[in-house]
């Protein structure tokens, strides 16, 4: 892939990811219309690569979005909304089962100290929703950015 092409998908993809981002913090919706068009891209990308790179990526996405499912699922969507959901199958598309488990472990810990620290202020109460998308975002940016530094680590502490 051209650098120019590179950019320009590195570009979309945060742009995303930053509508992602502000349309669940603000209004607790994550756009379907966003999330088709990042899928549609790293659709492409890994099209690239052929199509073992294509089912690669769709199992990641089914074995990541398939714990947020469950939440979903077990709590009748009071956890958790169906577009979390999605957009975890899109991170499991992206960065695989690694790094889309990092993503969510990054996410959850995230959203547990931000949440408790919220209670703590007494901005929210235990059962005040807050939107768990930008998180997500977070723990995918993480990852994004450090993710040779992160299979550092995991191949260290699981010495695969």
């Amino acid at each position: 892939m051209t650098v120019w092409i590179a950019r320009l998908s590195y570009l979309i993809l945060f742009s995303s990811l930053i509508v992602i981002f502000f349309s669940d913090l603000k209004y607790q919706i994550i756009p379907d219309e966003v999330q088709i068009a990042l899928f549609g891209l790293i659709f492409v990308e890994k099209l690239l690569y052929g199509s073992m790179a294509i089912l690669f990526g769709l199992f990641g996405g089914v074995v990541v979005a398939a714990p947020i499912l469950l939440i979903y699922l077990a709590t009748r969507g009071r956890a958790m909304g169906f577009g979390d959901v999605k957009l975890s199958f899109i991170i499991g598309f992206l960065l695989g089962i690694k790094g889309g488990y990092v993503a969510l472990y990054i996410a959850f810990v995230i959203g547990a100290l931000i949440g408790l620290l919220m209670i703590f202020l007494g901005r929210k109460k235990l059962k005040s929703k807050i939107a768990f998308g930008p998180f997500l975002v977070i723990g995918t940016v993480t990852v994004l950015i450090f993710q040779n530094e992160i299979n550092k680590l995991i191949n260290y502490w699981w010495r695969i």
